[in-house]
């Protein structure tokens, strides 16, 4: 199984750079099409789906847009206002374990369906016996679920007020638990802290791509619980 920091601050740096970078929907080619991604986030612990999506200039490579008329996008038949912080520049949040339905309108005002359905997500969850995490690093957490399968990866983050540990994190296939080893633990101390893990896993392509463009659909399912650490 291996570690990894998924989160420093060089990431964080080019993170804000790339999320700078895009460009309107207006000023490209009506022939050059849309890559499609989208993400919807199931947030356990709150009961609430966070539904995402971003568009880039003709492949997955290509320059993030920001959508302007005829170009649109929809969720569940609800608009989303533009925001270029983070990774997904159109975001919408919905009650409940709902499933994210997204229409796009590309700029020759041509329609594309595609779905991420709650009933794709592979669960993951803590044992009941799960309560503690030593800050020597000899914490296993075994969780509830099948095996990690191809495509999807586990991560895992604990907080105690304003201060985080590193992330811990498996793509290992067939994984069904992950170390939580003493180098990711940082300023963390005795006492009550939450922990947070996740499971993302990449459906595959997009239903309707727009023209050879492509695209990818994600699910992610977030569970978390307060633990001693010892």
């Amino acid at each position: 199984m291996k570690t990894t920091i998924r989160v420093t601050l060089l990431f964080l740096l080019l993170t804000a750079i790339l999320g700078c970078s895009k460009k309107e929907s207006s000023d490209v080619d009506p022939n050059i099409p849309f890559y499609q991604d989208y993400k919807m986030v199931y947030k356990k612990f709150d009961n609430i789906t966070k539904a995402k999506a971003t568009f880039r200039e003709k492949n997955k490579d290509g320059t993030r847009l920001e959508l302007k008329a005829p170009a649109k996008v929809l969720c569940n038949s609800q608009t989303s206002s533009f925001s270029n912080v983070g990774n997904y520049f159109y975001n919408w949040e919905f009650p409940g374990n709902a499933d994210a339905h997204f229409q796009l309108t590309d700029n020759k005002s041509r329609v594309f369906n595609n779905s991420i359905f709650y009933s794709e997500i592979r669960n993951i969850d803590f044992k009941e016996t799960f309560l503690k995490v030593d800050l020597n690093g000899t914490s296993v957490l075994a969780w509830i679920g099948e095996p990690l399968q191809e495509g999807e990866f586990v991560m895992v983050i604990i907080t105690q007020g304003d201060q985080s540990s590193g992330s811990w994190f498996t793509d290992v296939t067939s994984a069904t638990s992950i170390d939580l080893t003493k180098d990711l633990m940082f300023n963390l101390t005795t006492g009550n802290a939450e922990i947070l893990l996740s499971r993302e896993t990449h459906l595959g392509d997009v239903a309707e791509p727009d023209g050879d463009a492509g695209g990818q659909r994600i699910i992610l399912v977030e569970v978390k619980k307060t633990i001693e650490m010892y």
